[in-house]
């Protein structure tokens, strides 16, 4: 569709167009696109504090990976995880009474590997919400743990819960939400700002790919910054080696 634009599409009856605006975090695809053709292209780099400073952006991502000795380390992470959900949610729960403001129910976001043989995903669903339940003290019930598998749009059920599909854009007005199960459906155009946890539970994908997963739980609900340190920033679990090294050798590259 991008394509039609810059280059214009004589089936659609469409002329390029003269100027184009864009704005990206992730903007490798546009550019090779751009590159092919002889319009005149002029970057203006958008520096991460001043988006931040804007309230749109939390002030921090913090990564959190598991021990090395861990065994079984995708559910140590998400065991990790959820420990630090339930306590975001009763913190704002807490700050929202105290400071007489809307609870915005931080989302918990899961991103679990693709489809197995014969599976859903390859990701062990039953364990996953074994874990969530017991680390949570919740009790979930219909409607309060989502998926967003685009390759399958029905209802799941795991361990007696029915598990509804839930359009990706429907999510964020959608406060009975507590956690989404998602594989790739939520990486690009996807807007929740109350999305406060991400577990990664798979491989590393290609870089683009990754900033823009993360980007999800980069942005702040109401647009302001809260002065509260649990509330201001976001956090990310995951076992993933590649994304350790990353971390430790560059701690800013996530911005």
């Amino acid at each position: 569709i991008m394509q039609k634009f810059i280059k214009g599409s004589i089936q659609d009856n469409l002329q390029s167009m003269p100027v184009i605006l864009g704005m990206s975090a992730t903007t490798e695809r546009f550019n090779k696109l751009v590159f092919s053709t002889p319009w005149t292209i002029q970057k203006v780099i958008v520096p991460v504090e001043d988006v931040r400073s804007s309230g749109l952006l939390k002030d921090r991502i913090v990564i959190k990976f598991p021990e090395d000795n861990s065994t079984n380390k995708d559910m140590a992470v998400l065991q990790a995880a959820t420990d630090e959900w339930k306590r975001k949610w009763d913190h704002w729960n807490l700050y929202s009474v105290e400071q007489h403001s809307a609870h915005v129910n931080p989302i918990f976001l899961i991103q679990v590997e693709n489809k197995g043989k014969n599976e859903i995903t390859k990701t062990d669903l039953n364990e996953a919400l074994t874990i969530i339940q017991n680390k949570s003290g919740f009790k979930f019930e219909k409607g309060e743990v989502v998926h967003a598998f685009g390759d399958t749009r029905g209802d799941i059920i795991v361990k007696g819960l029915e598990i509804p599909y839930e359009e990706p854009s429907a999510i964020n007005d959608n406060k009975k939400i507590k956690v989404v199960f998602f594989k790739e459906s939520l990486s690009t155009g996807w807007d929740c700002p109350r999305a406060k946890i991400l577990v990664k539970l798979r491989d590393n994908m290609t870089d683009s790919f990754e900033i823009q997963t993360i980007g999800r739980i980069r942005r702040m609900p109401e647009a302001k910054h809260y002065n509260n340190e649990l509330i201001d920033n976001c956090f990310m679990y995951t076992f993933d080696e590649e994304w350790k090294e990353k971390a430790l050798k560059d701690p800013t590259a996530f911005e």
